[in-house]
């Protein structure tokens, strides 16, 4: 046979002897999968949380600028305008939030207006809440 090995030195090889190969132990390759698996889970909790708060943020900064375009256009009018009537008065929505504002007559000269907007998230029961308050007076708004 020519050629530089003989088939002694490959037979002589024994079932455990690892020289001359590269390979990783079964063992290794369940710690680096469990390793693997546990900062995806991290990474995947992480961008959920983030993507919550994100929406959260979102539905508040829409429900600030709702109350304060409400309040806005009502202390746009004179002071005995019906929509500045004393009562309880229900704002429309257009992205499921709730919202009223309420005209409370603290003297005969001023009228105190609160503007509340809720919302529910859709992955929690917990309900949300923004509320803003002015008064009114007649000598500004006659």
């Amino acid at each position: 046979m020519g050629g530089g090995g003989s088939m002694e030195d490959v037979g002589s090889r024994t079932p455990g002897d690892r020289r001359g190969t590269a390979a990783f132990t079964l063992a290794e390759m369940l710690i680096a999968s469990a390793v693997l698996l546990m900062t995806l889970g991290a990474t995947l909790t992480a961008m959920m949380m983030y993507r919550r708060a994100a929406d959260l943020s979102g539905r508040h900064m829409r429900a600030v600028h709702e109350s304060r375009r409400v309040l806005e256009q009502v202390t746009a009018h004179d002071f005995y305008h019906a929509r500045l009537q004393p009562g309880r008065h229900l704002i429309p929505s257009d992205w499921g939030a709730q919202g009223a504002y309420e005209v409370i007559l603290r003297d005969p000269r001023t009228k105190d207006i609160e503007v509340t907007v809720t919302w529910s998230a859709p992955w929690r029961d917990r309900v949300h809440e923004v509320q803003i308050a002015t008064s009114m007076s007649e000598s500004l708004h006659p």
